[in-house]
């Protein structure tokens, strides 16, 4: 059995106007959408990868770490200034700074309300690449939601006149941290010069098995 596509229903329309027939309703096409079930999936899954790895970036996870420049504090290093707003927003109780620190759920709550939130604009902003989306969601952490595009900035950040990391160096950091198992070795010198080698033999006809 054929089915009409949307083009054929409105000649179809036309043809009966002109003989005076009425037509019954039709359902109204529905758009297509993107898949948000797979977005949700995928995102689901970089942020369980990026948990661990931040929390070993920012604190060398330890929950007491109190940053002496910035006074951002506990597993992720979240700023004080932010600890009411997002502890009510993602732990649905609002907290002080000294409860949140000693309240490794209230932590874990944040950070993935946050960090959710950031990964799911990369997502729209990269298109799906999951590097992209990796190293957004690390410059939103590191320097705020604003900061998200500013993933591969070069400049070195400063607090209170220390010097801390760029946006690359932070965000390509966690990228590889999240990877590091699955990122390809780069070959050493030795090693380039011998397959270059072993290419020139194989090419000449000397190599030989």
């Amino acid at each position: 059995m054929s089915v009409m596509n949307g083009d054929e229903f409105d000649e179809l329309d036309k043809q009966a106007a002109l003989l005076g027939i009425k037509l019954p309703k039709r359902t109204p096409k529905i758009p297509v959408t993107p898949n948000i079930f797979e977005k949700d999936k995928k995102i689901a899954s970089i942020l369980e990868k990026m948990r661990g790895k931040v929390r070993e970036q920012e604190s060398s996870n330890g929950r007491s770490t109190v940053n002496p420049d910035s006074g951002a504090l506990g597993d992720f290093q979240v700023l004080p200034s932010n600890i009411p707003q997002w502890t009510k927003q993602h732990y649905g109780k609002q907290l002080t700074p000294q409860e949140f620190q000693a309240n490794k759920d209230a932590q874990r709550a944040v950070f993935d309300g946050e960090m959710g939130k950031y990964l799911r604009k990369a997502y729209d902003l990269s298109g799906g690449d999951e590097e992209k989306i990796i190293r957004m969601g690390a410059a939103g952490w590191y320097g705020g939601e604003g900061a998200m595009k500013r993933y591969d900035d070069t400049t070195p950040q400063f607090t209170n006149g220390k010097k801390y990391p760029s946006f690359r160096d932070y965000t390509t950091g966690i990228y590889k941290k999240v990877f590091g198992n699955e990122l390809p070795m780069p070959l050493n010198l030795c090693q380039i010069v011998c397959q270059f080698i072993s290419l020139c033999l194989s090419c000449s006809g000397l190599w030989r098995f």
